[in-house]
This record gives structure tokens, sequence and C-alpha cells, in this order.
């Protein structure tokens, strides 16, 4: 059955048009109106625009690539910025943070939700302990 499948799938594939080298024009038609289109056009029309295909340029691809390189690395090199106070309104003081570190309400609340789950794990825990232990000194 997966064999079919993968057939299927490569029939699909192999069906789906390749537009990536079509040419594209744009011009005026005879009434004035501005037209884009695939196919050369009419007679009479102005041309006011037509591009081709783009050539792979490697070169030039590759100085892109060392150049957002570098950006990269001078972006996370360089000092952070001070983080400004935060509003009274709706963040707190993030538990064991420092002065100008704030948390939003709805982050200190999903960590008292998840710190609650733990509790409630943790007190689960002891109670099957103590049950096993219970049943483990009846004869």
């Amino acid at each position: 059955m997966n064999g079919y499948r993968l057939i299927i799938f490569f029939i699909v594939i192999s069906l789906v048009p390749v537009g990536a080298s079509a040419q594209l024009y744009r011009y005026i038609d005879e009434n004035g109106v501005e037209r884009f289109s695939n196919e050369p056009p009419p007679e009479g029309a102005t041309i006011v625009d037509q591009a081709g295909e783009t050539k792979y340029d490697e070169a030039a691809d590759r100085a892109q690539q060392v150049r957002n390189r570098e950006a990269a690395a001078a972006a996370s090199s360089a000092p952070a910025a001070s983080v400004p106070a935060a509003p009274a309104g709706n963040r707190v003081q993030a538990p064991g943070g420092t002065p100008g570190e704030a948390v939003s309400k709805e982050k200190k609340y999903s960590r008292r939700k998840h710190r609650r789950k733990k509790e409630i794990r943790k007190e689960k825990a002891e109670a099957r302990k103590a049950a096993e232990a219970i049943e483990g000194k009846k004869p």
C-alpha cells in the first residue's frame, strides 16, 4: 500500500508545472490601460518594461552571505542595551531577577501554574508511597 502512495506522490509532483523561467511583459494597451502578462503584448502596445529570467550569480550570492554573517556577528557581539523600567500596570518583578528585569503577568501566572502542578505531582507520589507502605505492612 505504501508503495502505491509513493508512486502516486511522484506522479502528482511530476505533473506540477514549473513556471520559474517565464518572461514577464509590462505594457500599455491601445486604451491606455497598463497591463502585465507573460505573453508578448499585441501589436501597437507600448512596452514599458520587459523582465526576463534572472541569472544566478554565485559570486554575488557568496558575497551577500558573508555580509549577512558579518552583520549577525556584529549584532551578537554588540553590548546589550539596558532594559527599560517596567510600567507599573501590566508587568511585575521576576522572582530572583535583577531590578531591571520584568516579566509579564501571563508568564508569572504560567510559572505559578507549573509550580502548582509540580507540587501536586509530588503530593500524589508521597500519597502513593504512604499507601504502598501501609499495604506492605498488612499480612
